[in-house]
C-alpha cells in the first residue's frame, strides 16, 4: 500500500508540475508575442525564436533539480540518520543519482515548455502584429 500511495503521490506531483510549467510558459509566450511576431516577420528562424525560451527553462530546471536534490538529500539525512544507521554505514547523499535526476527534470520541463511554444510557432506573424 505504501509503494502504491507513493506512486500516486509522485504522479500527482508530476501532473501539477507540468501544469505550472505550461501555465507560466503560456504567460511568458503571451507577454513576448509582439517581439516574436517582429522576429518572424524579419525572417528569423524557429531555432532563433525558440532558443531563449528553451535555454531559460533548461537553466531554471537544472538549478531547480540541483537545489531540490541538495535540500531533499539534506532533509532525508537529517530526519532519518537517527533510525536508519546500521552498524557503521551512515545515511549520506547519493551523488550518483544526481545526473539522472537532473536529466529527468530538464527533459520534463522542456517537454512541458513545448506546449505553449507550439501555439506560438503556429501563429502567423501578420496575425500577431495586427492591431487590435
Amino acid at each position: 500500500t505504501t509503494d502504491k500511495t507513493l506512486y500516486y503521490l509522485l504522479g500527482l506531483i508530476l501532473v501539477v508540475t507540468l501544469m505550472i510549467i505550461v501555465i507560466s510558459g503560456s504567460q511568458e509566450v503571451a507577454e513576448r508575442r509582439k517581439e516574436t511576431g517582429i522576429l518572424a516577420s524579419m525572417g528569423a528562424g524557429y531555432g532563433y525564436i525558440l532558443s531563449p525560451y528553451l535555454i531559460k527553462i533548461a537553466i531554471l530546471s537544472l538549478l531547480a533539480s540541483f537545489s531540490g536534490f541538495l535540500l531533499g538529500s539534506a532533509l532525508a539525512v537529517h530526519w532519518t540518520t537517527g533510525f536508519l544507521v546500521t552498524e557503521t554505514a551512515s545515511v549520506a547523499f547519493i551523488w550518483e543519482d544526481f545526473p539522472m535526476i537532473a536529466a529527468i527534470t530538464v527533459l520534463t520541463a522542456l517537454l512541458a515548455e513545448c506546449v505553449p511554444l507550439v501555439s506560438l510557432i503556429r501563429s502567423a506573424p501578420s496575425d500577431i502584429l495586427m492591431e487590435e
